[in-house]
């Protein structure tokens, strides 16, 4: 089977480089020359450029005894050269088997290098893929989390919204007290007016006015209380808001990150495969089939 594209021509052209520099045209020298081809597809062509150099039978003629005599002592002289080129044939024959046999134990050894580098290919493909899915899974629990830092933020937001209401309401509350406590001092103003006529009404009037006046400034102290706990409380949450929303950039750029990671290890894997793919076109080019005796046979 032929194959890399040696046709005859170059080893025809090869062959007569090799003669006109005085060598023997075997398929080492012939092979070198070329640069390139199967050793036996060289065989080939080589056995066919042999068999073409022999001198080609010519039309017997018709001639007298003296001349037959001295055309079957020149026969003789012919079949002794012939035995002498069968001689030589046989020499180059067991040679070319000896090369194809070191050819045929050199690309044994390259099959074997390419079975080991696929091997070692696969291996590294299936990690590769090992890594990928263990990044595809960091990724979706990174996303996992960002949901829940995202709800926990939405959650915050309605709390905080909640005790904004509240610390309204009772600035309101505050503001209704304060009014109330106006016009009870007014109320006090009246009585101290009325205190001239009527001193037991003063009297009651005065403590009606202090137990109201003690009743607005534990109030006072109770909505100063609640005020400095709200606004203790807004502090926490706004710092809790801040984390939450911290917490969520870095889980995004986690999650960019994963998906960065899972981007190059998709593109060694297609390189892998890629690589993968080519020494097994290599592998499965046609072997150095050679059948010495066929080979006698040719030659």
């Amino acid at each position: 089977m032929q194959s890399s594209g040696i046709t005859y021509q170059d080893v025809e052209r090869a062959a007569d480089v090799v003669v006109g520099r005085g060598e023997k045209p075997t398929i080492a020298r012939v092979r070198a020359e070329i640069g390139r081809g199967s050793p036996n597809t060289i065989h080939e062509h080589l056995t066919a450029w042999k068999a073409a150099q022999a001198p080609k039978t010519r039309q017997a003629a018709t001639l007298s005894d003296s001349l037959s005599a001295a055309l079957a002592q020149e026969i003789e002289q012919h079949a002794a050269t012939a035995r002498a080129d069968a001689e030589e044939r046989a020499l180059d024959a067991e040679q070319t088997a000896d090369e194809l046999a070191k050819t045929g134990t050199a690309l044994e050894a390259d099959i074997e290098a390419l079975k080991a580098q696929v091997s070692a290919l696969s291996a590294e493909n299936e990690a590769l893929t090992q890594q990928r899915d263990e990044a595809q899974k960091a990724n979706d629990q990174l996303t996992h989390d960002l949901d829940r830092e995202r709800a926990a933020k939405e959650t915050l937001v309605l709390e905080l919204a909640e005790l904004r209401h509240q610390v309204k309401t009772q600035q309101q509350q505050l503001t209704d007290e304060a009014k109330q406590r106006q016009a009870a001092e007014k109320a006090r103003d009246t009585s101290e007016k009325a205190r001239v006529a009527a001193e037991k009404a003063a009297a009651v009037a005065d403590a009606k006015r202090e137990a109201l006046q003690e009743s607005v400034n534990d109030r006072d102290r109770q909505l100063e209380q609640h005020r400095q706990d709200a606004e203790q409380q807004i502090s926490y949450l706004r710092k809790q808001l801040e984390n939450a929303e911290k917490r969520a950039s870095e889980a995004e750029r986690g999650k960019t990150q994963a998906n960065t990671q899972v981007e190059t290890l998709d593109a060694q894997i297609a390189s892998m495969k890629a690589r993968e793919s080519q020494p097994r076109r290599e592998e499965e080019q046609p072997g150095l089939p050679f059948d010495e005796t066929s080979h006698l046979k040719c030659s």
